[in-house]
């Protein structure tokens, strides 16, 4: 979503605010991830439990996503080069509530590797003013996107494949094959792809000028996807006990 007048960039993450949204952000996702995977694998009634836990976070995952959407398309906020709801996180956070109510695949890869690769750059650099109301917004809307990512491999064992890196990359360069021209077209700069640097500079600044650093940002994503995808390996190994049953059964059934 569109960065405000007084963004103040990296000096964000050493508020007080910012540590305090990181502190319950991880209270509030631990608890839920802990009961996921203790009642995804519990007893009948605790596996009824799970399927209503697994809606809740889908629902919530839809109330992040409204909150910001109806936000920044208030009129006293709408602008066309920042509003609307076109950036790679916005598109993230649609997903994640599909992917968790669903359980299909392909939704489920997107919002791992989008989520946890590059939707948390946002919890390392933000970029709202304490205490303003898009810093909320951001922190309500990334956390969706976050604690989803968190909730579907942690609490229900979701594990990507390589396969489902692909699909994550693939789904990245079709946002980009779709959001460029667009930005070019209209001078807007959805994604950071775009050639205009509207309000004040942010980390994509570092990677030189246009159109060249958009080559940097797709290689940067892609690099991060495999990062994940190679701690996704790590973790499998080290992890003990059988593999997560798919979504809506039980570790017994085949």
């Amino acid at each position: 979503m569109p960065l405000p007048a007084n963004t103040l960039g990296v000096s964000n993450a050493l508020s007080w605010q910012h540590l305090a949204a990181l502190g319950v952000f991880a209270v509030v996702v631990g608890v839920v991830v802990t009961l996921g995977r203790r009642w995804r694998f519990g007893a009948s009634e605790q596996r009824v439990g799970a399927r209503r836990l697994r809606i809740g976070v889908g629902l919530l995952g839809l109330v992040a996503w409204g909150q910001s959407f109806v936000y920044y398309l208030l009129p006293a906020r709408f602008a066309w080069s920042k509003s609307l709801p076109l950036e790679l996180c916005d598109l993230a956070a649609l997903i994640a509530p599909l992917a968790i109510l669903t359980g299909w695949r392909t939704p489920r890869a997107v919002l791992h590797f989008w989520g946890l690769a590059l939707c948390t750059q946002f919890f390392v650099t933000p970029v709202h003013a304490p205490g303003t109301p898009a810093f909320y917004v951001g922190w309500v809307l990334h956390a969706g996107i976050i604690g989803s990512a968190l909730f579907d491999a942690f609490g229900l064992g979701f594990r990507p494949g390589w396969r489902d890196l692909r699909t994550g990359v693939l789904a990245a360069c079709a946002y980009l094959a779709v959001i460029l021209p667009f930005d070019i077209a209209t001078g807007f700069n959805y994604g950071y792809v775009g050639a205009s640097r509207p309000g004040p500079p942010t980390i994509v600044d570092a990677l030189g000028a246009w159109p060249l650093r958009v080559v940097w940002i797709g290689l940067i994503a892609a690099a991060a996807m495999t990062v994940v995808m190679l701690l996704n390996a790590v973790f499998r190994r080290a992890e003990p006990g059988p593999p997560a049953p798919p979504l809506g059964q039980s570790p017994g059934r085949h």
